[in-house]
């Protein structure tokens, strides 16, 4: 039994998840190999009290700060989109905002909630998870034109994400993983079924996370909901909110801590950060560089499929075989390249110069890399609109359809 807020929450979650690929960029237009950096923000929801706080450390989990933004009643989901942090007020039935120094923050940016739980941001727009309720509400990022029943239904709703086109929710008292459109349609409350009271949630990477409470693991399944791996991580101390970034996966545990791991799973640390307070919702927002602008996109070779590639921002979420457009503004992207599961072949990322195409196109591409923890960066400045194709120009990979087109505009 835990206590968040002043409420007793038996045998339920109070932390939701946030997952947040941020902007940021490297300069130039070569390819080269890189550490992402940026933040992991936590909710601090201390029990007995309403107040609470939102934590923040570096993405390497060095200089925590567990009181970096102060004030909060009963925080829950954290999200960061749009230059703010963002955060779910469960016991005040408000979401919260502030910039991203932590300054301006505005506790009651929307009102009328009743109890949020999940937070996420994509898009133009703030989604929340209400518990109580059991909708999925939306709102503009300046928290006007509230829509509190965009999705109802839901059998309280703690995590949410959204990427790909869809709204993704945890219904925490079914053991289920819900999926909707952007506007609301096609709800499919039992996409995933089989798991231990949900909590957090994240989308990335062609693949779905989640917080199986009671179990203490981290699940995880293929975007159609297909594989479900309920203990895809294990040991973790009542884990709430997750989040993914920076090539790792982030998850809160009861006990005061964050834990981190690879995204196959591997290097598991339960004690990455701790200091926390009973940490629930969590977010990461990933930069290439501090202090510069521009988007970052994660690729993963070899995923969701071998001779596939999946590539991600904080809105989109592609699959070369399957969806293979990815939209991109002009000006700088980061392209964040890993090729993780140890059992399949090298390959590289190519980006093809405008108008041009094929294996032997000129433009920018990574090393290759082997497959395993192997990663490399790349940043292309797109000055001119148009169609650019991406590809795996090792070996044979093309025929295996380890192609697509970037859509700039």
């Amino acid at each position: 039994m835990r206590v968040i807020a002043g409420r007793f929450n038996a045998g339920r979650v109070l932390a939701l998840l946030a997952v947040v690929v941020g902007v940021g960029c490297w300069a130039g237009q070569a390819s080269g190999t890189g550490q992402a950096s940026g933040y992991v923000y936590w909710a601090n929801a201390i029990p007995g009290v309403k107040t609470g706080g939102i934590g923040r450390a570096n993405l390497d989990g060095t200089g925590p700060e567990q009181s970096f933004i102060t004030g909060v009643d009963g925080p829950a989901g954290v999200a960061v989109g749009g230059g703010y942090i963002y955060w779910a007020n469960y016991s005040h039935g408000t979401i919260g905002r502030a910039n991203l120094d932590g300054t301006g923050a505005d506790q009651s940016l929307i009102t009328g909630v009743h109890n949020p739980y999940g937070v996420a941001v994509a898009g133009g727009y703030i989604y929340w998870a209400d518990e109580l309720d059991g909708t999925i509400g939306r709102a503009n990022l300046d928290g006007s034109k509230p829509d509190s029943s965009l999705i109802s239904g839901a059998d309280a709703p703690t995590g949410l994400a959204v990427a790909g086109g869809y709204i993704y929710w945890a219904n925490n008292n079914s053991g289920t993983i819900g999926r909707a459109k952007l506007d609301g349609t096609d709800a499919e409350q039992s996409l995933i079924t089989g798991a231990h009271t949900p909590t957090g949630l994240a989308v990335a990477g062609g693949y779905i996370y989640w917080a199986n409470q009671e179990f203490g693991t981290i699940g995880r399944a293929n975007l159609d909901g297909i594989g479900a791996e309920q203990s895809f991580i294990t040991g973790a101390t009542e884990p709430d909110g997750i989040a993914v970034g920076g090539g790792h996966i982030y998850w809160t545990n009861f006990n005061g801590a964050i834990g981190r791991a690879n995204l196959d799973g591997t290097g598991t640390d339960q004690g990455f950060i701790t200091g926390a307070h009973y940490p629930s919702g969590l977010a990461v927002n990933v930069s290439a560089t501090p202090g510069t602008t521009g988007t970052v996109v994660t690729v993963r070779a070899n995923t969701p499929t071998a001779f596939s590639f999946t590539l991600s921002t904080a809105g989109q979420t592609v699959v070369s075989h399957s969806a293979p457009r990815l939209k991109l503004p002009t000006g700088k992207v980061t392209f964040h390249v890993t090729n993780p599961i140890s059992s399949i072949l090298s390959h590289n990322f190519k980006v093809c110069d405008l108008g041009t195409k094929g294996k032997k196109c000129p433009g920018w591409h990574t090393k290759v890399l082997a497959p395993g923890a192997a990663s490399a960066t790349l940043t292309i400045d797109f000055t001119t609109p148009g169609t650019y194709e991406y590809l795996s120009s090792y070996s044979d990979d093309l025929l295996g359809g380890m192609r697509g087109y970037l859509i700039v505009k």
